[in-house]
């Protein structure tokens, strides 16, 4: 619990990050199929666990800012009006924009420094398979 300029804030059950840990884990089984000819066990699983724990830092991150917007809403905004723009705007919505990009990125640089260049090649070449 944080209260701090007229805004309180309470954690609730909802904001432990267990989405973002679910968007992650979806994007990362689908990258691994793509990358599925590197096979180090070890270092996905590595990968896998330092994903997890960005996704923690983006949800800590992502708790901060919707603190600090609430704040400055309810410091500049009638309370009603304050609580309605940051309840429909920054509440509903920075979760999934911070986790989307945080994702992107994390992946991005997976692709770039951690799976060899012969494997990215093949990973972005059309399968012979789904030739028309």
């Amino acid at each position: 619990k944080m209260y701090h300029n007229g805004f309180y804030l309470r954690v609730g059950k909802g904001c432990a990050g267990l989405d973002g840990f679910i968007y992650f884990s979806m994007a990362f089984i689908i990258f691994l199929a793509f990358h599925r000819q590197v096979r180090r066990f070890a270092n996905w699983t590595c990968a896998f666990l330092l994903g997890l724990l960005l996704m923690h830092l983006l949800n800590t991150l992502r708790l901060l800012i919707l603190f600090a917007m609430g704040s400055y809403l309810r410091k500049t905004l009638e309370p009603k009006t304050a609580s309605m723009i940051f309840q429909f705007c920054f509440h509903a919505h920075l979760g999934w924009i911070l986790y989307s990009i945080g994702i992107a990125a994390y992946l991005s640089l997976l692709s770039r420094y951690f799976v060899p260049a012969v494997h990215r090649k093949r990973a972005l070449q059309p399968s012979p398979d789904l030739a028309l």
